[in-house]
């Protein structure tokens, strides 16, 4: 039990080990500050079957908001944080290319040991580079550009972010193309990113089935181990605690502490919010549409396309947050409408690329909403609707 008051949820995800946790937390607290100048720290993640709630501290994403705001209307360092997390994403990419052309049979267990160590440090690179284009970074710019600009609001927001200003027939401030510009430059980098992000410890996975080999243990319990732990465990200096792994496989509680974090196995969750059944959001891109309601959840194990096969044409394609394996969900979609997510996030940019409506941050629309429900969306104005009485 804690304090809502001190933190919010903010969104949750599927097939979560508990190393893949450490190394948000690697991101957060240790490398954040070498790419963006702040620590991103104070959060909590309650983990339940593998899925994975966040919980963000307020008064961190308030720092966050500042700082953020700040560093991205330098445009200078937009382009230097662009080309850095390049680099980095590039990094972990090669880092996986080469784990999987290599005989990881034949390596010995130190070799194995640099290997994975190597791979969380660079995945801790990557999840802090990304981590840095949240809402929390960039949503004070996203209201100040909104604030400042003409009407109609939401028509001209959508073609600033997607950088289509030779479509806007009103005037604009220069300064605003320029802030717009920053931000589609973050929004391009988030989206390049966001399959890196979330597909790296698929790629990985020879690397953790073959640790697994060595001390006994499956992938699933390998990626559920601290890296400490499998630092000792490949060095001879410990044996595993299978009945610790297997807690913390069907539940745990990991926070951020000053000096560093505390995991609690055994934990079933904290207070919720109350649900609020109002579907509201914010407008990603305008429009309306009216469909039958396709629901996804976003998963480190990726979504199975036997799933999105059972989409049918001009559904509206609800989910937690869209990720780059759901485009063809994405590409049968008469509009979208998430739970999570920010002005830049994937669902925003990936409906302003296709021309459909689009709303974000709603909080509770794949709670409130079941598969089949038919509703009505105005983006316009953030709403979304159940139609009563529509046969299923």
């Amino acid at each position: 039990m804690f304090d809502m008051e001190t933190h919010e949820k903010m969104w949750e995800v599927r097939d979560v080990p508990l190393l893949w946790i450490e190394a948000l937390h690697n991101g957060d607290t240790h490398k954040m500050e070498c790419i963006f100048g702040m620590k991103y720290g104070g959060h909590r993640f309650h983990v339940k079957g593998q899925t994975a709630v966040f919980y963000r501290n307020r008064d961190i994403s308030e720092r966050a908001r500042q700082h953020g705001k700040r560093r991205f209307t330098d445009q200078e360092f937009v382009d230097q944080f662009c080309s850095h997390t390049r680099m980095v994403e590039d990094s972990i990419g090669s880092l996986i290319k080469a784990i999987n052309e290599a005989d990881l049979k034949q390596e010995t267990d130190e070799g194995l040991l640099d290997l994975y160590l190597e791979f969380f440090d660079r995945y801790s690179s990557m999840v802090a580079a990304y981590r840095c284009t949240r809402q929390d970074f960039y949503g004070l710019l996203t209201e100040y550009l909104k604030e400042k600009i003409p009407e109609p609001k939401e028509e001209i927001m959508s073609m600033l972010l997607n950088n289509e200003h030779d479509k806007i027939s009103l005037e604009i401030d220069q300064k605003l193309k320029a802030l717009a510009l920053n931000l589609h430059k973050i929004g391009r980098r988030r989206f390049e990113m966001h399959g890196t992000w979330l597909n790296s410890f698929i790629r990985a996975e020879n690397l953790f089935e073959e640790i697994g080999k060595r001390i006994n243990l499956s992938s699933l319990e390998v990626k559920n181990c601290l890296s400490s732990e499998i630092k000792g465990f490949l060095l001879g200096r410990k044996k595993p605690d299978k009945e610790e792994i297997q807690k913390r496989i069907s539940s745990f509680m990991f926070e951020y502490t000053d000096g560093g974090f505390r995991i609690t196995t055994g934990h079933e969750g904290g207070d919720e919010e109350g649900l609020i059944e109002d579907i509201k959001g914010q407008c990603a891109n305008p429009g309306k549409a009216q469909g039958r309601v396709f629901i996804l959840r976003e998963s480190l194990g990726g979504v199975l396309a036997e799933q999105m096969r059972r989409m049918n044409k001009g559904d509206i394609l609800v989910a937690t947050n869209t990720s780059p394996d759901m485009m063809l969900a994405i590409e049968k979609a008469s509009a979208i409408v998430t739970d999570e997510g920010g002005m830049l996030c994937h669902a925003a940019i990936v409906s302003r690329e296709f021309n459909i409506p689009c709303i974000i941050g709603t909080g509770n629309a794949t709670k409130m909403l079941r598969e089949g429900d038919h509703v009505s969306i105005d983006a316009n104005k953030g709403i979304v609707e159940k139609i009563k009485n529509k046969k299923q």
